[in-house]
């Protein structure tokens, strides 16, 4: 079976490695880690969507959503069941974005 091909959605030039590839957003655009860097900050990525889906970023927004979700627990006594649901919610969400991610592109790479 023949090898896909992914292609950087910014310089056009194919995605070689793994290590070289930036997953984006909700609409799992390819691009280089490079080129990403370089238009991150730029037009909608810096409001929407602007962030590597394959990077440190969801695990890191995972850690701070369930902070404060969890401290509405501690601090206001919001109901133990409701905080839970939603916490496994985000989880999930992020698992599953997550896991997109690697089935669709990552695990090409090996």
């Amino acid at each position: 079976m023949k090898r896909k091909i992914f292609f950087c959605k910014e310089c056009k030039q194919p995605i070689t490695t793994k290590s070289d590839l930036a997953v984006v957003g909700n609409s799992f655009l390819t691009y280089h880690n490079e080129c990403f860097e370089s238009i991150k900050h730029k037009n909608i990525y810096a409001f929407y969507s602007g962030y590597k889906t394959n990077g440190l970023f969801p695990w890191v927004m995972l850690v701070i959503l369930n902070l404060i979700l969890w401290g509405t627990y501690y601090f206001f006594n919001a109901p133990f069941e409701e905080v839970f649901i939603f916490s496994m919610f985000i989880l999930a969400m992020t698992l599953f974005f997550r896991g997109l991610s690697y089935i669709l592109y990552e695990r090409v790479y090996h």
